[in-house]
């Protein structure tokens, strides 16, 4: 009978486990890179969503600043315009800043919303106006809640969280003017 030396038969146990071993404690290279890119991705389609949603917004208080029958709804639709044009603002600025291109034109969704209520007059152009504000406002404030919550890139976190109680405010407000409308 062969009888190795027991220092013999560890070190070889070892050399033989080893590469399995550093297999299993080392994670490929490449997965660091790809949940970079992944993040990175995450917060571009914040960017992209908050600017679509922004430049809807400033259309329905566009809208609602001429269109509305009601001074409240008028009032409401301005203050909407005016601050959600200078949040897209800052949101052009913070994408420049990390290299990110926004879109400057609203999509097929938000469009046929627009259209929706741009296609209403009087009491029922309140009435729609109010809806689907009240749904947008709502949209923004999930959106931006969870990005202030959850993005990895600092910039975009604090840009989110800087702009919550505004679009929290906006939600309170349609809200209201929903009530009121519906009141009529």
């Amino acid at each position: 009978m062969f009888r190795l030396p027991l220092v013999t038969f560890v070190i070889l146990s070892f050399a033989a486990t080893a590469p399995a071993v550093a297999q299993q404690q080392a994670p490929p290279p490449s997965h660091q890179a790809v949940e970079l890119e992944t993040i990175d991705a995450v917060d571009e389609n914040f960017l992209h969503r908050a600017a679509v949603g922004g430049l809807a917004e400033m259309s329905l208080g566009r809208l609602a600043a001429s269109h509305a029958t009601q001074t409240d709804i008028k009032k409401f639709g301005a203050t909407l315009s005016n601050e959600r044009g200078k949040l897209n603002d800052r949101l052009l600025e913070l994408a420049a800043q990390e290299g990110w291109e926004l879109p400057d034109d609203i999509d097929a969704d938000h469009r046929a919303k627009i259209d929706a209520v741009a296609n209403k007059d009087g009491l029922e152009f309140n009435a729609v106006f109010a809806d689907v504000v009240v749904e947008s406002a709502r949209t923004a404030v999930a959106l931006f809640r969870e990005t202030a919550q959850e993005s990895r890139a600092p910039a975009v976190r604090e840009f989110a969280r800087e702009a919550l109680p505004m679009l929290e405010r906006h939600l309170r407000m349609a809200q209201a003017l929903k009530q009121e409308v519906a009141g009529r």
